[in-house]
């Protein structure tokens, strides 16, 4: 009878105590695939954002930061509080466990003091135990910026999405364009018609422009929809379509070869393409030139009178007449009527009868009014390729810079559109008072900035650099034109592929090397530190009571009872802190006394 009965209560022992180890095991994995899903959705998001460079926003999320961006805060703020807290409940219980394990073994009451502290995520001020207050500082500063980390992982952010275009542009050094250029000027509707029409109030503008950006001023030039900060430099304006790669002569489109984020709050691009400019160098030849001189040059003035319908008294004027002979024998005229001295006039003349090469102009300025630029100066203007970095703001804010990897060359094409916009822009400022672009110019002369020094002649210079690449940009707008020449179909062999890119600014996440590891870190040391001491509790929960198991260490009742139930007494001879210390070093264990599990010291503990 007695027999049957232990083997009963044997067997009900067994299956309480295999219940209860299922029961401990199914606890380990809970936290630990509780701890492991924190990881994965942390680590994931971060190994997706450094995979990709970036990940942007939806549609709905982005106007939510744009519009709402205190509450945007708010919910990041308040979720990232959530998971750092869950976080560190998971890895209090971790620790807890791990040290019911080892009480199964002797203890100092020191490591015990360590491991409560660990657990509870607070720094143990013990300056005679190093170790664990260094231990326990980085514990309670990893476990206190995990708030941080979750924030800065979920916080959305205004980032620089760079997408590689492809366009296409014009080809001034191909030999198909060189060769039918001849024809494309004198068509009736082509370029030396098109720079000599209303359009040659421009071309003044942009050689004042660029005069002014030469001491300092900025200066925009408005032309065909598009504002050019300083100058033209010499390039088409590429017309930028959004997900249409379509090469097509009639229309010279730049599109983008990846996807662009779903959303953008601004959007700018940079393009590499073919620019026009000119080298540009002017002398002094005041007293110089006579109608012999090399290059010759005649300046007369004759009194003259107007008289309309013998309406007295009539008008008096001066009959102006400036000469000069070109390669070939070509005399270039002009004349003027003014009824005052205040005069400019500019003669140009191709160096070579090929009408390829370089332009010599000769400017003579004469009066009162421009008594600060007065003379008469030889300048040698030679046209040139310069590939440039264009700058494409908000859609119609132009900058050009010439590309430092390529020198320019010089151009092999027909000069005559060239001449015709650097005499004519002055011609056309010449009334019978004064002359339009005189004033400018002396007025740009005497405005300059303190501690500048620009003469007049740098200013000539700055100022048909400025014709000569706004002309450059005119001819390419005539020959795109469906009423130019080539109505708007220009041949792909007078073309050439471009490169550039866009820089979208959107919402979302973005990868920033070091930058964004580091911030990641304490929730992350958090998260493996876990996962190890619950796989490392498991494997030593081994054999150990399961009564264990089911004291927190973290409950100083739960402390008290062991402590009552084991009868530890004599364990801490006092509260001074020598006998505290000394006490600290002695040995305990969870055992069972009487019935009873509790802490029993390991030297007083009794036999079985």
């Amino acid at each position: 009878m007695n027999r049957d009965l232990r083997r009963r209560v044997r067997v009900q022992n067994q299956n309480r105590s295999g219940g209860n180890i299922h029961g401990r095991l199914v606890g380990h994995l809970l936290l630990s695939y509780a701890k492991h899903y924190c990881s994965s959705f942390h680590g994931g998001l971060f190994g997706a954002v450094r995979s990709r460079g970036y990940i942007s926003s939806s549609v709905k999320l982005a106007d939510a930061v744009q519009n709402h961006p205190q509450s945007v805060t708010y919910v990041v703020t308040f979720l990232s509080t959530v998971l750092s807290a869950f976080s560190s409940y998971l890895f209090s219980q971790a620790i807890l466990r791990m040290i019911a394990v080892f009480l199964s073994n002797p203890m100092t009451i020191s490591d015990l003091r360590f491991g409560i502290s660990v657990s509870r995520r607070s720094v143990l001020l013990d300056f005679d135990n190093k170790k664990g207050l260094l231990v326990t500082a980085v514990f309670f500063v990893a476990t206190l910026g995990q708030t941080a980390s979750w924030s800065s992982l979920f916080t959305l952010d205004n980032i620089a999405v760079y997408t590689p275009l492809e366009g296409i542009d014009f080809d001034f050094t191909s030999e198909a364009f060189l060769s039918q250029l001849p024809n494309y000027l004198t068509y009736a509707q082509g370029g030396v018609w098109y720079i000599d029409s209303a359009l040659l109030s421009v071309v003044a503008t942009s050689g004042t422009t660029s005069a002014m950006a030469r001491i300092g001023y900025p200066t925009i030039l408005d032309y065909f929809d598009h504002a050019y900060v300083n100058t033209t430099g010499g390039i088409f304006a590429t017309d930028f379509q959004r997900d249409s790669p379509v090469r097509n002569s009639s229309r010279f489109i730049t599109y983008n070869t990846e996807p662009f984020p779903r959303t953008s709050s601004s959007f700018n691009f940079t393009m590499s393409q073919q620019g026009l400019t000119a080298a540009v160098s002017c002398r002094n030849m005041t007293g110089q030139l006579s109608a012999t001189s090399d290059p010759p040059f005649q300046r007369i003035a004759k009194p003259a009178e107007i008289v309309i319908d013998n309406v007295v008294p009539k008008t008096s004027y001066t009959a102006f007449s400036f000469m000069t002979t070109c390669t070939g024998n070509i005399t270039d005229t002009e004349t003027y009527l003014s009824s005052t001295n205040n005069t400019i006039i500019a003669l140009a003349c191709p160096d070579d009868a090929s009408l390829v090469g370089n332009i010599t102009i000769t400017i003579d300025t004469q009066g009162d009014l421009y008594s600060d630029i007065n003379g008469t100066m030889i300048c040698h203007v030679t046209p040139q390729i310069q590939n440039v970095t264009a700058q494409y703001y908000n859609g119609s804010f132009i900058s050009t810079q010439p590309d430092p990897a390529y020198a320019p060359i010089n151009s092999l094409m027909d000069i005559r559109a060239f001449t015709m916009a650097t005499v004519n822009s002055i011609i056309f400022g010449q009334g019978t008072m004064r002359n339009t672009l005189g004033d400018a110019m002396a007025s740009i002369l005497t405005d300059q900035f303190p501690g500048e020094d620009v003469d007049y002649i740098t200013l000539w210079e700055a100022y048909f650099r400025g014709i000569i690449e706004f002309a450059g940009t005119a001819l390419k707008n005539d020959l795109w034109e469906s009423f130019g020449p080539l109505h708007g179909y220009v041949p792909l062999n007078m073309t050439r592929p471009i490169h550039g890119t866009a820089t979208t600014i959107t919402v979302g996440w973005q990868y920033k090397g070091w930058e964004s590891f580091a911030v990641l870190l304490p929730s992350t040391c958090i998260s493996i530190a876990s996962i190890l001491i619950v796989l490392f509790t498991q494997y030593r929960s081994r054999g150990v009571p399961v009564q264990h198991m089911e004291i927190d260490p973290s409950n100083p009742m739960v402390l008290m009872a062991a402590a009552s139930a084991g009868g530890m007494g004599d364990t801490f001879d006092g509260l001074t802190k020598e006998e505290v210390e000394e006490g600290l070093g002695k040995k305990v264990k969870l055992a069972r006394v009487g019935g009873k599990v509790g802490f029993v010291q390991v030297n007083n503990m009794p036999t079985a």
